[in-house]
């Protein structure tokens, strides 16, 4: 808004009047008034004037203050009001002055500004721009002034209206019909440049134009701010009684028809209340502010959220502690299940004033144009938007929006029809209509990028898409049908639909949401992530271990001792901790038994184990038929005891594996410098018990990671259409091959690709740890990197790992990246004050 209030100046190092006495008549004079101006600006009760000379107060010199808007339009905020002045006149004919909130004086050669009035030009920073604005406080002064002391009253002037300042970029300031003009043209040129300045000394008059704000884009100034849940909004009642699909994808990569038993289901909202009856089949996700209810014979793919039920409840979900239903009782199993929301959501306003404003404001611009006949819209040649209005109904002859341009603005103060148009380029076009809309057969090349076409319709209007619609079309309150003409098989729009009352809905619609135009999610928090066991749960999951076996991983470094057991019979060993047994062949080399309780395990030659306190050992013989060797083996020590010596990561795979569900499966491989199999085959869930007999703790080698990921991505078959996990786990750098990692980050391109996430893990030392590739590899491919230091931290991160995985729901949805930035104003920029002030004695 404008602000409309008392003058605030400060003028600081005044004295008191008596001190005066001293100084020149003249010099008197203006440091007097100088004093009057402080007390003014302060709002004091009472103003001293000095003892001798005139006074007058009379209406010489006028002010007015006008806006520009971005449409071209202007918005008068102070129109030709007066300036009252007080007058001083001294004994050598000079008179000194307040005018307007300064302090001027004047002689016979002409004025000069003394003190300046409260008028202010400045720079401010906004995102990181400099924006200009402008502040004005101006006095009026009334009464009979005359020597000594004066009561004081100050009255606010109100009266100023000007809504168009919002749209304001610039600013025209005239003070006209005073004497005091060369001193007004003198601040003028101070604070806001000579450039900016026009003097007419012959008129007794000065003017200054400068600019204002940021110069947005037009559809920011417009106002409307629009708030998309998904794929389809209604503020009444919605009965369906046939078959929909509200499915999405992103309008960035574009429309790419799914799998029918991979679809990737979004929103229906409504307002007040959803039921699904008779035997309609649903695909989406129903949200409702009221009621939601199912006959029996109903269908619905995924789960609807609801803040009322007719049914009890028959549960609550494990993962969110929300209220559960079968809506379609008595129907069982479910056919319709129904969630609790913890409380509604905002409904969506109409944008019926935004529309009058636009339509009103670009049918006043000069530079609009007429497109009643036109068969292409497109941005003139050189400019950076374009600008066509009718006033009438519109739109029948166009073919084609060209974009490619810039932005398109379309204001249509009547009907719009839409039939057989095509919308190219990379801009966008924003529609403005203030009466009925039909959309027939309109398309977006290329990708069906929702977001490059916007039709905004009022809230006491018809809406008709008729077959294929491709965009937003946005009227909150307006009466929708999605219908069909001639042989098209059923209604389809790529992008959002927000309206009113849903008149008339064809059964097999679909409604493909363009997920970057969600700007709220309806759904708590708190309730989202269900783990409700229904068919539009989850995907089911393909998950590979990649796990390291370099020699880092158990005992390495140098031998700092090797201790040789000999005998079958079990002992006390010599050491505890971690050891690997000698393989050299210059020393014994049989195996090994660790005995702990009535657990018994065999260490081979070559292998790593770790002896813990309390457990018993033994060398094992070697027997050939009927003949045996004696007992004897060496076990060696090293330097450094491995950073998984005891193969933690085996155990926490398994525990990761028996996380997983039916249709989930699990595979592994490892790797040192090159990929070799841990299982064979990508293993369903009734065969994890051999999954986790095929899982072996090796260490030695060197590492090559992208060796390890190229070799886990063969076990995926492109033909599923499973969500394809891998978890990646090392402790070291690529070594020999690939060291700065380039082709592996192309294997990590691959496998996003191929829709493969990639959970990276760094065990051990980070010094060790190429974790900048590690990092690189799960941002390439939407995972994430974890460091942990130890072994034994692993068995908690799979965990945490394989419930992020388990929790994955097709209601757990994020707000989409489109930012519309549709709310902008230059109204902050301008602030006026004006005050009336009248001294009596």
């Amino acid at each position: 808004m404008v602000f409309i209030g008392a003058a605030v100046v400060a003028v600081a190092g005044m004295t008191l009047v008596d001190d005066l006495q001293t100084d020149s008549t003249g010099e008197q004079a203006e440091r007097a008034m100088q004093q009057v101006d402080h007390d003014l600006a302060s709002e004091k009760d009472a103003v001293q004037l000095l003892e001798d000379g005139n006074y007058e107060i009379d209406g010489q010199g006028s002010i007015s203050v006008t806006a520009r808007t971005k449409f071209g339009t202007t918005c008068s905020l102070i129109d030709d009001d007066s300036l009252g002045t007080l007058h001083y006149e001294t004994a050598d004919g000079r008179s000194v002055a307040h005018q307007g909130g300064g302090v001027f004086t004047r002689t016979e050669s002409g004025s000069t500004m003394v003190s300046r009035p409260d008028i202010r030009y400045y720079t401010d920073e906004v995102d990181g721009e400099s924006v200009p604005g402008i502040q004005i406080s101006i006095t009026d002064l009334t009464g009979n002034p005359g020597q000594g002391t004066h009561s004081a009253e100050y009255e606010q002037n109100n009266s100023i209206d000007c809504p168009a300042a919002r749209y304001a970029t610039g600013v025209e300031i005239t003070v006209e019909d005073t004497p005091y003009h060369h001193g007004w043209a003198e601040f003028f040129n101070a604070e806001f440049g000579t450039e900016n300045v026009d003097a007419k000394p012959d008129q007794q008059s000065v003017t200054v134009n400068a600019t204002l704000g940021t110069d947005q884009p037009l559809e920011s100034y417009v106002g409307v701010d629009p708030t998309i849940y998904g794929g389809l909004y209604t503020d009444d009642p919605l009965q369906l009684d046939k078959d929909l699909t509200v499915d999405r994808y992103n309008g960035n990569d574009g429309w790419h028809d799914p799998d029918p038993n991979n679809v990737t289901e979004d929103l229906l909202v409504s307002a007040d209340t959803i039921g699904l009856t008779d035997d309609s089949l649903v695909t989406g996700i129903p949200v409702t502010n009221g009621k939601f209810t199912a006959d029996s014979d109903a269908n619905l793919s995924a789960v609807g959220y609801a803040t009322k039920f007719d049914v009890p409840s028959f549960g609550e979900d494990n993962a969110t502690g929300t209220k559960l239903y079968n809506v379609s009782r008595p129907t069982y199993p479910a056919t319709v299940y129904g969630a609790k929301m913890d409380g509604g959501f905002d409904t969506v306003s109409a944008v019926d004033d935004d529309i009058d404003t636009a339509v009103e404001q670009i049918g006043k611009m000069d530079r609009k144009t007429g497109f009643k006949t036109k068969k292409t819209l497109r941005v003139p040649d050189g400019e950076a938007d374009a600008i066509y209005y009718e006033s009438s109904a519109a739109g029948q002859q166009l073919d084609e929006i060209d974009t490619s341009g810039g932005i398109i603005h379309v204001a249509v103060d009547s009907n719009l029809k839409l039939d057989d148009v095509e919308v190219t380029g990379n801009g966008r076009a924003y529609f403005y209509v203030s009466g009925s809309i039909i959309a027939e057969d309109v398309t977006i090349e290329p990708n069906q990028g929702a977001s490059k076409l916007w039709v905004y319709g009022k809230s006491d209007k018809n809406v008709k898409i008729r077959n294929d619609f491709q965009g937003v079309l946005y009227a909150p309150g307006s009466d929708v049908s999605l219908t069909t003409t001639g042989s098209n098989a059923h209604p389809e729009v790529h992008g959002a639909v927000v309206g009113g009352e849903i008149t008339n809905i064809e059964a097999g619609t679909e409604i493909h949401f363009d997920e970057t135009l969600r700007t709220d999610v309806p759904i708590p928090n708190a309730n989202q992530g269900l783990e409700i066991p229904h068919p539009g749960e989850r995907k089911p999951v393909d998950v590979m271990f990649a796990l390291d076996r370099s020699g880092s991983m158990g005992p390495h470094g140098y031998r700092i001792r090797s201790h040789e057991i000999n005998g079958a019979d079990w002992q006390s060993p010599p050491f505890t901790g971690s050891f690997r047994v000698d393989d050299s062949g210059f020393g014994f080399s049989g195996s090994v038994q660790i005995k702990n309780g009535s657990d018994v395990e065999t260490v081979n030659p070559g292998e790593y184990a770790v002896i813990e306190p309390g457990e018993r050992i033994r060398a094992k013989e070697k027997c050939y038929g009927n003949w045996c060797t004696d007992a004897e083996t060496t076990l060696n020590r090293y330097s450094n005891p491995g950073n998984d010596p005891d193969g933690k990561r085996i155990e926490a795979t398994k525990k990761f594996v028996g996380q997983m569900k039916d249709g989930d499966r699990a595979g592994a491989i490892e790797f040192n410098s090159r990929a070799s199999p841990l299982t064979t085959d990508l293993y369903t869930h009734a065969n994890f018990d051999d999954f986790n007999s095929s899982l072996d703790a090796n260490a030695n080698g060197g590492t090559y990671i992208g060796d390890g990921v190229d070799y886990a991505l063969e076990y995926y078959e492109p033909s599923t259409d499973s969500e394809k996990i891998m978890i990646l786990l090392t402790d070291g750098k690529n070594d020999g091959t690939d060291e700065d990692g380039s082709t592996t980050r192309t294997i990590a391109a691959e496998a996003d690709e191929d829709d493969v996430t990639v959970y990276t893990v760094g065990l051990g030392n980070e010094n060790d740890i190429d974790v900048d590739l590690l990092k690189d590899i799960a941002d390439i491919t939407g995972g994430n990197y974890t460091h942990v230091s130890s072994a034994s931290q692993l068995n908690e991160l799979f965990k945490n790992i394989g419930k992020d995985v388990q929790d994955r729901s097709i209601a757990s949805m994020d707000i989409g990246s489109f930012e519309e930035s549709n709310d902008w104003s230059n109204e902050y920029a301008i602030e006026v004050r004006q005050t009336t002030i009248e001294l009596d004695q």
